[in-house]
């Protein structure tokens, strides 16, 4: 048996509790529009829940960082963007 622990879920910034993967720069739905609990191990409570992403997402993100790599694998380290 799961519970929301409201007060771990409030303290993280709604910017970080999305509900979807980052493919190809945008915000994407599982295409059935699913997610799935992440369970906090220590008293089972929901910390968030992720999209259910399957083998078309999957296939989806590889294809867009092997298309992103291909201009990457040329620039020195120096060049790429500092976080």
């Amino acid at each position: 048996m799961y519970f929301v622990e409201k007060d771990t879920m409030a303290t993280l910034p709604n910017s970080l509790l999305r509900q979807q993967a980052f493919i190809n720069g945008t915000w994407t739905d599982a295409h059935d529009s699913t997610t799935y609990p992440v369970i906090n191990p220590y008293n089972q409570s929901i910390l968030a829940f992720v999209p259910n992403m399957g083998e078309a997402e999957t296939n989806q993100a590889i294809e867009a960082a092997q298309a992103a790599f291909e201009g990457w694998k040329i620039k020195l380290a120096t060049t790429a963007p500092s976080c």
